[in-house]
């Protein structure tokens, strides 16, 4: 298996914060969000600072840290913070949805866009075909907790936040925006 697909099936046990969301309340997700924040943060700045865990770490999951991160937080570090502030700003339901997309609109756009993504932009670093599949996968995630017009416009929310913020990390744009759009829409 190739360290990409490694990296994105293991970005998919980010499902567990929006799954368990659905059985605390705000308050309780907040308290649970605060710990794991802590925690991440704590350990990355060991990391970065003392090198703790620079040898069992990719033992535990394989190679799924890219170079960038061997001296910058980990793509899963920004995902626990994001996933922080979504639950804290926006409605259980849009901070469901908007942290899923994170895991799975992140996810079918690697793997479709990596596999098949023929028509390129962004410089070659993004294709047409991965952010469909960005797109298409949001979009079925989002009718699960969302009205369908909600979850189309949640849906291009992420799918934007993915394929066109490149300079900030999509763990932190795809939630942050898309409960930004989702909420707006909410008052339609």
């Amino acid at each position: 298996m190739d360290s990409e697909l490694r990296r994105k099936i293991f970005h998919e046990i980010g499902l567990l914060i929006p799954i368990s969301y659905l059985f605390f309340d705000k308050k309780d997700a907040i308290f649970g969000m605060s710990i794991l924040v802590i925690i991440f943060v704590f350990v990355e700045f060991l990391r970065l600072r003392y090198n703790f865990g620079t040898e069992f770490i990719p033992k535990v999951v394989g190679k799924t840290v890219r170079d960038y991160e061997e001296v910058d937080l980990s793509a899963a570090t920004y995902f626990i913070i994001s996933s922080f502030f979504t639950v804290l700003l926006f409605e259980k339901f849009i901070a469901i949805a908007a942290i899923s997309y994170n895991s799975i609109g992140d996810f079918f756009s690697a793997i479709i866009g990596k596999r098949f993504g023929k028509i390129k932009y962004m410089g070659g670093k993004k294709s047409l075909e991965g952010s469909i599949a960005c797109f298409v996968s949001c979009f079925i995630v989002g009718l699960f907790v969302l009205n369908p017009l909600m979850a189309i416009a949640g849906a291009l929310a992420a799918t934007f936040a993915e394929g066109y913020l490149i300079k900030v990390n999509d763990n932190l744009s795809i939630p942050i925006l898309s409960g930004i759009v989702l909420t707006a829409i909410s008052f339609l």
